[in-house]
C-alpha cells in the first residue's frame, strides 16, 4: 500500500548555503589566515574582501586558502552539492587544484585552476554519503581560493523523524528516472 500520508509531509526542495549553516562544518584547516563566511580568507583583524573569481562577485560562499580542507556532516535529506570554484581575484600568479570527497572517496577533481581564470562549476550527487570533504591543494603557490554559492539542495519535512519509509520515498524522488 502506498503511504499517502507521507507524501503530504514532503515539501519543496530547499537549499542550504554553506556560509549560512556553519554548524555543518565539522573541521576546517587552511594554509593561511582565517576562513571567510561570505567573504574571502583574511588575516585576523584584517577587513576581508568580497568573494570574487575573475570578474564575477558572489554574496554567498566560503573563502579559504590553499592548502586546506573542510569536512561537512551530511544528513539523508542532502541530495547534491553544487558550487563554483576558483582563485580569489587580485591574487599573485599561481595555481591550485580543487577536489570533492565523499566518505573518503574522491568524486570530483577540477584539474589545475590558475589565477584570473573564470569559475568552474561543481555538481556532485550526495546520495548515501555521510561526509563531504572540500579540499584545495597547492599546485604551485599558496593562494586564497573561493567556493562561491556552495549549496546543498535537499528536501525539507513538515515534521521531524520521517522514518525508513519516507527516506526510501525520498531516495526515489531525488533520482532521475532511468532512460
Amino acid at each position: 500500500m502506498w503511504p499517502w500520508g507521507l507524501w503530504g509531509a514532503l515539501k519543496a526542495e530547499t537549499i542550504e548555503y554553506l556560509n549560512e549553516h556553519p554548524g555543518r562544518i565539522v573541521s576546517l584547516q587552511q594554509g593561511w589566515g582565517e576562513p571567510g563566511l561570505g567573504v574571502s580568507a583574511h588575516l585576523n583583524g584584517q577587513k576581508p574582501l568580497p568573494l570574487q573569481i575573475g570578474t564575477k562577485t558572489y554574496d554567498r560562499g566560503i573563502g579559504t586558502h590553499a592548502n586546506g580542507e573542510m569536512v561537512l556532516d551530511l544528513d539523508p535529506s542532502c541530495l547534491r552539492f553544487e558550487s563554483e570554484v576558483g582563485v580569489q581575484a587580485n591574487q599573485p600568479s599561481g595555481s591550485v587544484v580543487f577536489q570533492v570527497w565523499l566518505d573518503n572517496r574522491m568524486v570530483w577533481d577540477s584539474g589545475v585552476v590558475r589565477t584570473n581564470e573564470e569559475a568552474r562549476p561543481v555538481k556532485v550527487d550526495l546520495a548515501g554519503a555521510r561526509w563531504l570533504k572540500l579540499k584545495v591543494t597547492d599546485a604551485a603557490t599558496g593562494l586564497s581560493v573561493t567556493w562561491p554559492n556552495g549549496r546543498m539542495p535537499g528536501w525539507s519535512w513538515t515534521r521531524p523523524g520521517p522514518g525508513i519509509a519516507a527516506r526510501r520515498i525520498l531516495g526515489w524522488i531525488s533520482r532521475p528516472l532511468p532512460r
